[in-house]
């Protein structure tokens, strides 16, 4: 599950690490902007300024992935659907101290736990090894309930995750990712130089 953290472990096996890390919940505003720690035993943001974070085991990821397309989300991030819940909104059971929407900037103005989280990283080209990372560490960690619980799914249960999911974001393979630029950032004037290939290109061809 994932938990608070007064303090970020000394030591610590890192994977990688991304300095500011902007941290959202249930599509709620940013919580604030940290590090993100993929250590070998879990996952860390740890909010220096704040002097609070939070840790996830990797059995408590249901799902980790790229997301990309800015019609899901307002900026590229590493997607996680936790088990936090399973009806992705969070009935605030363990947390009375905010009112869910994280418009405070901390982890006591949300719902506790949450069942998504976004991380987005200052810089989105280091989306790739992020999840790369994640992948490697989570790997360590199969989750040994994992299997059970899809035993236990049912067809239309396992359609309305799908369907979810589908509404949220666009999940980016890494083999699609590492074919991607960066000039989804890029401005007019990378477009026009773009334009004026492709024109040369139709020419070769006439």
């Amino acid at each position: 599950m994932v938990e608070r953290i007064s303090e970020l472990p000394s030591e610590l096996t890192r994977q990688y690490t991304a300095e500011g890390t902007q941290l959202f919940y249930q599509r709620g505003p940013s919580v604030g902007s940290g590090t993100l720690v993929v250590a070998h035993d879990a996952l860390y943001w740890w909010n220096s300024a704040a002097g609070e974070g939070l840790s996830v085991p990797y059995p408590s990821i249901a799902i980790h992935a790229i997301s990309t397309d800015p019609a899901s989300f307002s900026q590229p991030c590493i997607y996680l659907q936790t088990d936090g819940g399973d009806d992705y909104e969070n009935d605030d059971e363990d947390d009375d101290e905010g009112d869910g929407d994280g418009a405070d900037g901390n982890l006591r103005g949300v719902s506790w736990p949450p069942s998504e989280v976004w991380l987005a990283p200052a810089d989105p080209s280091s989306l790739q090894a992020i999840f790369e990372a994640l992948s490697a560490c989570q790997a360590m960690h199969p989750d040994q309930d994992a299997s059970d619980d899809d035993e236990e799914l049912d067809e239309e249960e396992a359609e309305a995750r799908l369907d979810h999911l589908d509404s949220v974001f666009q999940i980016t393979s890494t083999s699609q990712f590492d074919a991607m630029t960066d000039d989804r950032f890029d401005d007019a004037e990378d477009d026009g130089e773009e334009g004026a290939e492709d024109t040369a290109n139709g020419d070769l061809h006439e």
